[in-house]
C-alpha cells in the first residue's frame, strides 16, 4: 500500500526488494524497466510494480497519480506512476489516526499492539483483488486487529476490465471479514486507481466505469447491508468517470500526500462535499500507508456502524398539472439515511390538503443515490378551488425533524362541479314539471342526476338521460344529459321550485337555479 518517494532511492529499493524476495507473501520477481519501487515501513522490502503485476496483488495507492508537491514519471505503458515528496509534517495531532495495509506486509511484521498505543484507533486491510487474488494475510490481520482494540474493514483493489461490479463484489463477499455494522467493522472499501497494467481507466469510458462502481455498490448493498466507501484519487476520478456526481452516498476516501499542507485532502470528486477517511501519506508512525479520519471516536464508532448524520432530505417536483376540480403532482423523495420512503405533504395556497406517500419505483433515483433503493416516487391528485392555485410540494425526512420543500408552482383550476341550465317550469295539481339539462364535466359522457325541491323541500331526484344534441354540441361532450320530467308534490300555491345538479367526483353539487311557480289545489269532486 505504498508509493514511491524520492528517484534517487529507486537504485537501493529495487535492491532492498529483490534482496528480501523470499519473505514476500506474493510472488516476487525483478524490476521491470519503467516501473518504480515504491517503499515500505513494514520489516519486508517493498514490492515494485512489476513484482505486483506478477502476483497479480496491488497495493492501495499503486498507480495513483501525484498529488500537489510530487512529481509523476510517465510508464511505458501511458499509465502514470509516482514519486511522492518526504513529508515534514502531517495532520492535526488531534485527528484520529489510522493506517491500511496488505500482504506485503505480514502479519508477523506488524505490531497491532503497538500500533494501537501509539494512538492507532482503525485500519484497513486488503482482502482481494478483482476476482482471482485472495490475501493469504488478511485472516490473521484481521483478528490480530480486533484483538488489539483496533476497528477494521477490509478492502478490494478492482481491476473493471476483468469481471464486472457485481462479481467483484461477490468474490470481495465471499473472502472478506464481518460485513455487519457492529461498531468494530468499517464500511467495505473499493480501492480503484489507475490500471497497472496499462491505460488508466481500463478501456472503460466514463459511463462504463461510473455503470461499473454502481453495480459494485448495488451488489455489496444488496448482498451486505452496507454502502461501501470510494479510494480514489480526484485526478483518476475526474479522469476515469468524467467527475460523476453520482455516488454522494458513498463513503469517501481520498488519496492525497502533500508535503507541505495538512489541512486536508484539497479538491474532491464530485460527489462529495466531505470526506471520511484521507489517506495522506504512504509512510509514517505506523504500519503501512497513513490514514486519519475526519470526525471524532464517537463518529469513528458510528462510521463502523453505518449510522449516518441525516441531512435534508432530497428529492423533486417534476410535475403540477391542473385536473378539473385539483392538480396532479408527480416527483420524488427521500432521507438518504435509509431505504424506507419517506412522505410528501401538498399544499394548495398555503394550506396543507394531502399527504403521500413516496413509494412507487424510481430507478432513476437509485442510481443517482445508491444504497437507498428505488421505492421514493409519488404521484397524487389533490382537490384545489377553480381558478389560479398556488400549489408547494414539501419533503420530510423518516423522522421529520428535517424538510425540504421540492418546490411550487401556480397553476390554473378548472371547474369540477357540474354544469347545467334549468330552462323552464310548470305545475299541475299534485306535481311540478321541470325542463333543462345538466351533465358533470369529470364523466361528460355519462348522465348525472338532479335534485329537485319544492318550498325548501326536496320532492325527487330525476335522471337527467334525455337526448339533447344541442347541448352536446355547445360543450363539446357526448352521452344524454337533458330531463324535462314531472315531480310529485304535495305543496300547493305559489312556491319556489330548485334544481341542483348533483356531483359525481370531485367538485361539489352545484344549484343550477330556482324558479318560482303557482301549482293548484286539487279539484275536489
Amino acid at each position: 500500500m505504498h508509493l514511491p518517494r524520492h528517484t534517487a532511492r529507486l537504485a537501493v529499493i529495487a535492491a532492498a526488494a529483490l534482496t528480501a524476495a523470499t519473505v514476500l507473501t506474493a510472488p516476487a520477481v525483478a524490476a521491470t524497466t519503467g516501473f518504480s519501487p515504491a517503499p515500505s515501513t513494514g520489516s519486508v522490502a517493498a514490492p515494485t510494480v512489476a513484482q505486483q503485476n506478477a502476483a497479480h496483488d496491488h497495493v492501495m495507492g499503486s498507480s495513483i497519480t501525484a498529488p500537489a508537491g510530487g512529481s509523476t514519471t510517465a510508464a511505458a505503458d501511458g499509465s502514470v506512476r509516482v514519486h511522492a515528496m518526504t513529508a515534514t509534517a502531517g495532520p492535526s495531532s488531534t485527528s484520529i489516526r489510522g493506517f491500511d495495509v496488505s500482504a506485503w506486509q505480514p502479519n508477523s511484521s506488524i505490531n497491532w499492539s503497538t500500533a494501537a498505543t501509539k494512538g492507532a484507533r482503525f485500519a484497513y486491510i486488503k482482502a482481494t483483488e478483482a476476482t482471482t487474488y485472495t490475501s493469504s494475510q488478511f485472516a490473521s490481520q484481521w483478528s490480530s486487529s480486533a484483538a488489539a482494540g483496533i476497528l477494521h474493514g477490509a478492502y478490494v483493489f478492482a481491476t473493471p476490465n476483468t469481471a464486472s461490479g457485481a462479481a467483484t463484489a461477490d468474490y470481495f463477499l465471499a473472502h472478506g471479514g464481518r460485513w455487519t455494522a457492529d461498531g468494530q467493522t468499517l464500511p467495505p472499501l473499493l480501492d480503484i486507481e489507475s490500471n497497472p497494467y496499462g491505460a488508466a481507466c481500463y478501456g472503460l469510458s466514463p459511463a462504463a466505469m461510473t455503470s461499473w462502481i454502481q453495480s459494485f455498490t448495488a451488489e455489496m448493498v444488496k448482498q451486505a447491508g452496507r454502502v461501501p466507501a470510494v479510494y480514489t484519487s480526484v485526478d483518476w476520478w475526474k479522469t476515469c468517470t468524467g467527475n460523476s456526481a453520482a455516488f454522494g452516498k458513498n463513503p469517501y476516501m481520498p488519496a492525497y500526500w502533500p508535503s507541505t499542507n495538512f489541512s486536508g485532502p484539497g479538491t474532491l470528486g464530485a460527489s462529495w462535499k466531505s470526506w471520511n477517511v484521507w489517506q495522506w501519506a504512504d509512510s509514517g508512525t505506523f504500519p503501512g500507508d497513513q490514514d486519519v479520519f475526519n470526525g471524532t471516536a464517537a463518529a469513528l464508532a458510528g462510521y463502523a456502524s453505518n449510522r449516518p448524520v441525516v441531512g435534508a432530505p432530497v428529492g423533486g417536483l417534476d410535475q403540477t398539472a391542473p385536473v378539473l376540480g385539483g392538480v396532479t403532482v408527480r416527483g420524488w423523495a427521500a432521507d438518504t439515511s435509509s431505504t424506507a420512503s419517506t412522505k410528501v405533504t401538498v399544499s394548495v395556497n398555503g394550506k396543507t390538503v394531502a399527504t403521500l406517500s413516496a413509494t412507487a419505483s424510481r430507478p432513476d433515483v437509485a442510481i443517482a443515490y445508491p444504497g437507498i433503493g428505488d421505492a421514493h416516487g409519488f404521484t397524487g391528485t389533490v382537490n384545489a378551488t377553480p381558478g389560479k392555485d398556488r400549489i408547494c410540494v414539501v419533503a420530510y425526512t423518516l423522522d421529520k425533524k428535517k424538510v425540504k420543500t421540492l418546490g411550487c408552482s401556480t397553476v390554473s383550476v378548472g371547474n369540477a362541479s357540474p354544469d347545467g341550465s334549468y330552462n323552464g317550469l310548470s305545475a299541475t295539481a299534485g306535481s311540478v314539471t321541470v325542463r333543462g339539462w345538466a351533465f358533470d364535466p369529470e364523466q361528460p359522457s355519462v348522465s348525472t342526476d338532479v335534485r329537485v325541491t319544492v318550498g325548501g323541500t326536496t320532492a325527487g331526484t330525476i335522471h337527467a338521460d334525455g337526448y339533447r344534441p344541442d347541448v352536446n354540441a355547445a360543450k363539446h361532450i357526448t352521452g344524454n344529459h337533458g330531463y324535462n320530467t314531472a315531480v310529485p308534490t304535495t305543496k300547493t300555491g305559489t312556491q319556489s321550485v330548485c334544481v341542483t345538479a348533483i356531483n359525481i367526483g370531485r367538485g361539489a353539487d352545484w344549484t343550477t337555479g330556482c324558479r318560482t311557480v303557482t301549482i293548484p289545489a286539487a279539484v275536489r269532486r
